[in-house]
């Protein structure tokens, strides 16, 4: 692995996104481990064995789209990325080419209006729509579903991004290999292969954003309970109640635990529809953004104190009688707001 420009890679990221998440293949891939970047705990594992040690893998970005062509032989990976360099090109797009280290190869570009688009659900379509559209696919979009469907039906299979087995999951939440970071099955590092860069931003083409419109309404984001939030049950009350007072004080506290186990764009998903779904848009954008950057500063969560004063001024400290935490709960009482819909 060449630990300095992965760690290049790693500090520039930093800079733009405050944090994210990163992964470790441990017992050659059986299982995986996951950090935030940058944190305590991702130093300490990097450190423990190694001299130098970067991560392996890193999480898509909300504004970054990966297409990777996974076809079984790498020279029609190599033709058909050449061909989609082409494209991009013509059409005025600013993009990375990678070696992945193996055969496939990996084509990044970078859209400043997807960090406008604050669902995850209707980002990832928006990523789909533009590959589709680049890959020059004539069928039905946005209405087809066939590359979400059965890629072994009956009928001959006529779909340009199936037939070139494009990995559509790359579109969502998932991790991919860090820049420069070296394949296990190969030994071989994921190595820049060509840079096209130009000086206006990239911007979605008019006909899939039409298309984006046309079904941005129907697309319903996902309901799941958080994970990791902590055992704190004033957090779990904040993330499941409508509050009429101390909204941003009751943001800070939950962005404060949420980024260390979660990272800055996780957070930014999931008080964007905290603030939609339970607090009825009562907080503004720049209130959200200022808060997030606020706990990446500090690096700090906040505690039973902090949390006991807004719980007071709401006039809700029975809460606390629920609580691990509470001296008088030392065999924790059931969760009563576990069954409460949560906000992803």
């Amino acid at each position: 692995m060449n630990n300095d420009k992965t760690r290049a890679y790693l500090d520039w990221y930093k800079k733009k996104y405050d944090s994210f998440k990163v992964g470790y293949e441990i017992y050659n891939g059986k299982f995986w481990k996951y950090f935030v970047y940058p944190s305590d705990e991702y130093d300490e594992w990097a450190g423990r064995g190694f001299k130098d040690y970067e991560a392996e893998h890193r999480e898509v970005f909300p504004d970054e789209i990966v297409i990777e062509t996974d076809m079984h032989y790498k020279r029609k990976n190599t033709n058909f990325a050449k061909m989609l360099c082409t494209r991009l090109r013509i059409n005025g797009f600013s993009y990375s080419k990678w070696d992945s280290g193996n055969k496939s190869k990996h084509i990044q570009l970078f859209f400043p209006e997807l960090m406008r688009v604050h669902s995850s659900e209707k980002r990832k379509k928006l990523k789909e729509l533009f590959v589709r559209w680049l890959c020059g696919c004539k069928r039905n979009y946005p209405s087809c579903s066939y590359c979400d469907g059965d890629r072994t039906g009956k009928g001959e299979i006529d779909c340009f991004v199936v037939l070139n087995n494009i990995d559509m999951q790359l579109m969502g939440k998932h991790l991919i290999r860090m820049e420069y970071a070296t394949h296990p099955k190969t030994g071989r590092p994921k190595v820049l292969n060509e840079s096209y860069s130009l000086d206006t931003p990239n911007r979605f083409p008019k006909k899939v954003v039409r298309q984006f419109n046309h079904i941005k309404k129907h697309i319903v984001p996902k309901v799941k309970t958080i994970k990791h939030i902590g055992k704190m049950m004033c957090l779990h009350y904040f993330i499941n109640s409508n509050l009429d007072d101390c909204r941003e004080r009751v943001m800070f506290s939950l962005a404060s635990h949420l980024v260390k186990s979660k990272g800055a764009q996780d957070t930014r998903d999931i008080l964007y529809q905290w603030n939609k779904n339970i607090q009825d848009g009562h907080l503004r954008q720049c209130q959200i953004e200022g808060v997030i950057k606020g706990t990446m500063k500090s690096n700090k969560s906040t505690g039973c104190m902090f949390n006991k004063k807004i719980l007071q001024e709401l006039d809700l400290l029975s809460v606390c009688d629920y609580c691990v935490y509470n001296k008088s709960n030392k065999n924790g009482i059931d969760n009563p707001f576990s069954k409460n819909k949560e906000v992803n």
